[in-house]
């Protein structure tokens, strides 16, 4: 188990230093991301609906569902692959971030090992999560919050999903409630970025994610020599 302590304050601080220096490649892989599923989406559709009207009006009722169903599904295995590579590059912008180093966008590359660790844990994520919730929302709240550095094991360190869930887990312990904390500032530093039809959120979203980076680094004890940031310092304060 780590021991390592790290302030609420100075991970705000340092996580909008690094988005500071690094604001164009991650809003612009964040908005080339949102554009490339709009295009999906707008293909997608476009597809379905020639298909449709080609359709024997007699038989549209029959053949629209079959239609539906088979672009609903085309439609969203498309979007997982796009999310976990997304998400993927993303995450591995935001460790280099945190590292102090610069971020590119060859970071946007998996191996289908990886992309299967990071579907097996999200599920079991998300089991545990909803299972929590079930539990008067309290326990859902503490196992979001405990397991949420599984994705930075697949990709930093290629853990399995187990071994991903389980580290996090460890790190996390004792502090539980101060992570809490940091997700409500962020929840709302993120509200407040959907202010000016959401355009905030290009600056928010990945300031959050470095805040994450930033503090996985500092659980897992492994600052790289590079990061200078004043929230990788030894400290009980909030």
């Amino acid at each position: 188990m780590s021991t390592n302590k790290f302030s609420i304050g100075a991970i705000i601080n340092e996580s909008w230093s690094a988005i500071k220096k690094n604001v164009w490649i991650f809003a612009g892989a964040l908005l080339g991301f949102l554009l490339i599923v709009f295009t999906v989406s707008f293909i997608m559709v476009g597809s379905t609906s020639i298909a449709i009207s080609s359709i024997n009006p007699n038989d549209i009722f029959a053949l629209l569902a079959v239609f539906y169903s088979f672009s609903f599904l085309a439609l969203y295995l498309i979007f997982f692959v796009l999310e976990i590579l997304f998400y993927v590059g993303y995450y591995k912008m935001a460790l280099l971030a945190a590292d102090g180093l610069e971020p590119s966008l060859s970071a946007f590359s998996a191996s289908i090992r990886k992309m299967l660790n990071i579907l097996l844990a999200a599920i079991l994520f998300g089991i545990l999560m909803n299972i929590g919730m079930l539990l008067c929302i309290v326990p859902g709240i503490i196992v979001a919050v405990r397991l949420r550095y599984f994705f930075f094991f697949i990709i930093d360190k290629d853990r399995n999903a187990i071994d991903a869930l389980t580290e996090s887990w460890e790190i996390t312990k004792g502090k539980t409630w101060k992570l809490v904390l940091l997700d409500l500032s962020f929840l709302a530093l993120n509200m407040a970025g959907m202010i000016c039809c959401g355009v905030g959120l290009l600056l928010t979203v990945p300031m959050t994610i470095i805040a994450y980076a930033l503090v996985y680094r500092k659980l897992t004890g492994e600052v790289s020599q590079n990061a200078d940031f004043d929230a990788l310092s030894d400290t009980e304060n909030i």
